[in-house]
């Protein structure tokens, strides 16, 4: 084996880079014998011990639960201590950063199936990642399916243009010399489960659109301030406008919150009965239902609005956890169980069920969008606090 090739591979495929000919080439040489030395001999080069994101508590966990699957524990007594510490970190960071190619983890091994049937089955293909697609919904009622236009470079055309950007998605354009004279119209971004997209709009300001969201915008901002609704999750990074001499502000309303963006990147995730707003960079003032108090929200800060009881808390964070979707990335750090799924769910467009209680179960780890699902699952399964079991679209979930 080309053990080059090999590091190339593995690098490609988790920094999310792999061309289909290169992902169909590593499940081919993930499943030759003896395919665990060869990345043993490799492991300097790929990992080191701190890039798991999982506490060592944990990482203990999933090691057990890994060498005690049936067969493998015997394997193990004959094999010297320095392997068992790197296969202790091979556990770990397969959960952090989900390294499992095509229903094979590093060591081919599977969990045990102790729970009346309730093991991870296999999966119909077409239960996929999501992709780019969305529609837009013009002010008139006629609607675009942008999936369609792939191959245009405009979209559309009339009092303003709608070009596409490929990889970046759609940007909204003034015609040439048409000054104030635009009315301003509304359109709506609008992207089902299983997909997200990127627009620019014609103020500058770009806009990440995650799974299952609205946004409705202007097609020109002509009036004394920028407002955008938004439903669902967004990431924005708001350009800076000025007429004369004056600023224009930017305002986002998420049912009873209202942001006025000063000059910032954040993202606000409105699912839910809660509204979080995460700040990246510059500052936010929030307005909550009707009240006149403004709220100042600081970088690697967020607020969680409650809409039930009308209560806001506030936090120090991380924003990676809070932002790695707009990268292709699931992050999660001491997440409850159900707020991942809902995640999942959203992403892969399955329904999701629960036959125990799991309220205590936390999850922490880095996984790709572009996994398969059955590798996701088998990566939360792999902690030993959950059982899945799969029919058509639905996903059912125990301990």
């Amino acid at each position: 084996m080309n053990k080059e090739r090999l590091l190339y591979l593995i690098t490609q495929y988790r920094e999310n880079q792999c061309t289909t000919a290169e992902r169909n080439e590593l499940y081919q040489l993930m499943s030759q014998p003896g395919i665990e030395e060869n990345i043993l001999a490799l492991w300097d080069q790929l990992y080191s011990p701190t890039s798991a994101t999982l506490s060592s508590e944990e990482g203990e966990q999933l090691f057990h639960n890994i060498v005690t699957t049936s067969g493998v524990e015997e394997d193990l007594q004959k094999t010297k201590s320095p392997f068992i510490k790197k296969l202790k970190y091979i556990a770990a960071v397969a959960a952090a950063v989900a390294v499992v190619w095509g229903g094979y983890s590093i060591l081919h091994l599977k969990p045990s199936n102790p729970l009346d049937g309730y093991a991870l089955a296999q999966l119909d293909t077409a239960i996929i990642p999501g992709s780019k697609r969305a529609h837009i919904i013009f002010e008139d009622g006629r609607s675009i399916n942008l999936e369609g236009e792939t191959a245009r470079d405009t979209i559309h055309t009339g009092s303003y243009l709608i070009l596409n950007r490929g990889a970046d998605g759609i940007s909204y354009h003034d015609k040439e010399n048409a000054g104030s004279k635009i009315n301003e119209t509304y359109n709506t971004l609008v992207t089902p489960r299983g997909g997200e997209y990127t627009i620019l709009l014609a103020d500058g300001t770009k806009v990440w659109l995650n799974a299952d969201s609205k946004l409705k915008y202007p097609t020109h901002f002509a009036s004394a301030q920028r407002m955008v609704e938004l439903e669902g999750e967004a990431y924005f990074d708001v350009a800076s406008l000025e007429k004369g001499s004056k600023r224009v502000p930017f305002f986002v309303k998420t049912k009873s919150q209202t942001v006025e963006v000063l000059g910032t990147e954040f993202n606000i995730n409105s699912f839910g009965e809660q509204i979080t707003t995460t700040l990246i960079e510059g500052k936010v003032a929030l307005n909550f239902g009707s009240e006149a108090k403004q709220h100042l929200l600081t970088p690697n800060h967020q607020i969680i609005y409650s809409e039930r009881t009308g209560t806001h808390e506030r936090k120090e964070i991380d924003p990676y956890y809070f932002t790695a979707w707009k990268d292709g990335v699931f992050a999660f750090d001491n997440t409850p169980l159900t707020s991942v799924m809902l995640d999942i769910a959203r992403w892969y467009n399955v329904d999701v069920e629960y036959a125990s209680d799991v309220s205590d179960v936390y999850f922490s780890g880095k996984i790709s969008k572009l996994e398969s699902f059955e590798s996701l699952l088998q990566t939360i399964q792999w902690t030993g606090s959950v059982k899945f079991k799969i029919n058509g679209r639905r996903v059912t979930i125990r301990k």
